[in-house]
């Protein structure tokens, strides 16, 4: 007999690789030598369905990621401004005219208004100004005078790590609704125990003759490994 598998309480993830061992081992053992070609072709038809939906859902987890990484650079570009605002009213006259210097170039790009750009103009503003610090020597003497270097690296780094994930989610499908998922995870384990019925009852019909035995051992042998897998 095969096995009883706890396929609700998986998540996701486990989901997909437990369902895709199925047919990996249906299509080892020929779905057509086991009678149940479509019922295989029914099961890999939803699962590939369910396998996008997944990977949608999980680009809108990196999109919680996106939401981090922009709010981080916000905090840092914000963050120097406020500090070089701060230092044009500082007591030592050398100190206050990197300041205005420095004050007055990111004034050009916007000031405070960069972190409220959208997110093209914001990764480019950024992108820029740290170019011109790095490459016009007044600023870069600026930059070096008031200590910004570890600034300016964080503020890099960060708009880096933005615009890398942000590439990333450009182009891709919203996320499917917890509905949705559910419906089609309820149609995947519908068909999956369709394949199994047919399975079971052709390896009693058949009275365990090969590949009928050989292939409910098989599936008895994740069923175990997931069942026995913690709960997450």
């Amino acid at each position: 007999m095969i096995d009883k598998v706890h396929i609700n309480s998986l998540p996701n993830s486990d989901f997909s690789k437990f369902m895709n061992e199925v047919l990996d081992i249906a299509a080892k053992n020929d779905p057509a030598t086991l009678k149940v070609q479509k019922q295989e072709e029914k099961l890999r038809a939803i699962m590939g369905q369910a396998d996008e939906m997944f990977q949608a859902r999980e680009g809108f987890k990196m999109g919680e990621k996106l939401a981090m990484l922009d709010m981080r650079r916000d905090r840092a570009i914000t963050g120097i401004i406020t500090y070089v605002n701060a230092l044009t009213y500082h007591f030592d006259e050398s100190t206050v005219r990197h300041a205005e210097k420095l004050h007055k170039h990111l004034e050009d790009y916007g000031g405070e208004a960069i972190a409220r750009e959208n997110y093209d103009s914001e990764t480019a503003s950024i992108r820029s100004i740290l170019r011109d610090w790095e490459t016009k020597p007044a600023l870069k003497v600026a930059v070096t005078a008031l200590k910004l270097e570890d600034w300016a690296k964080a503020l890099e780094t960060d708009n880096d790590a933005f615009d890398e994930q942000y590439q990333t989610r450009t182009g891709e499908a919203p996320a499917p609704s917890p509905d949705a998922l559910r419906t089609k995870r309820l149609e995947a384990i519908t068909a999956y125990y369709e394949l199994c019925e047919h399975i079971a009852a052709y390896h009693v019909v058949k009275k365990g003759a090969e590949p009928f035995s050989k292939t409910v051992k098989e599936l008895n042998s994740p069923i175990k490994r997931y069942n026995n897998m913690p709960s997450r």
